[in-house]
């Protein structure tokens, strides 16, 4: 993905956006899993200290290099995490299969829903029976003045519906961000193996501070 010249890969990792606190029932069940895979782990590691609280295993992916050095340095000499600097939408890098799969504000950097879709594919076949899918991330939300404008101009640009420029800020550059429906995210999951079998909205905060509209979901592979 590039806007305005940059590339997620090569971002500093004081640059890449993160928000969004999981609620507690989502943390109990990263804490109890088995093993966790995580999308997009930033360079504090995501959920692995959650993940390795007890017995679990852990893998984060990202496409950042220095993220993928600064999380591989934070948990060295911890044989059961390892951090791949991988793109979530290319297939697994091997057949390993995990119990929980989390996404938390990773699939709002996917602006085309063909990305959206070859993540939650990748995720699948990364699946077992039984395994658990948790996404935390963005719903539109067109009665918000500020989210309307964007949507609005993002369709002006050309963008899928939902998709819009994020401005940039003094720390954190402007990129192509993307919020969901909850038909969307239904036809998705359909389409990659997965069924919702629980969703619910939150109020959250974005990078910069504005009130928006988050979800929190749990699917299982089917």
């Amino acid at each position: 993905m590039r806007e305005e010249g940059r590339e997620w890969e090569t971002m500093a990792p004081g640059e890449i956006p993160g928000t969004l606190a999981l609620p507690s029932h989502a943390r109990s069940l990263l804490k109890n899993a088995e093993s966790l895979l995580e999308f997009g782990c930033g360079p504090e590691g995501g959920a692995a200290e959650l993940a390795l609280a007890e017995k679990g295993l852990y893998r984060g992916l990202d496409v950042n290099a220095p993220s993928i050095a600064a999380a591989s340095l934070k948990f060295a000499g911890e044989p059961r995490a390892e951090f791949l600097c991988r793109d979530a939408c290319l297939p697994p890098p091997d057949a390993r299969k995990f119990a929980v799969i989390l996404a938390k504000a990773f699939f709002t950097c996917l602006d085309r829903s063909a990305q959206h879709l070859a993540a939650l594919r990748t995720a699948r076949a990364s699946a077992a029976k039984g395994t658990l899918l948790i996404v935390m991330d963005f719903l539109q939300d067109w009665n918000h003045p500020l989210y309307r404008v964007r949507y609005e101009e993002g369709a002006r640009l050309g963008l899928e519906k939902g998709s819009f420029q994020a401005p940039p800020l003094p720390n954190s550059p402007g990129y192509v961000a993307h919020h969901f429906t909850r038909e969307e995210l239904e036809n998705l999951a359909r389409e990659s193996g997965w069924k919702i079998s629980h969703f619910e909205t939150l109020p959250v905060r974005t990078r910069s501070g504005n009130r928006a509209t988050g979800f929190f979901l749990i699917a299982d592979a089917v």
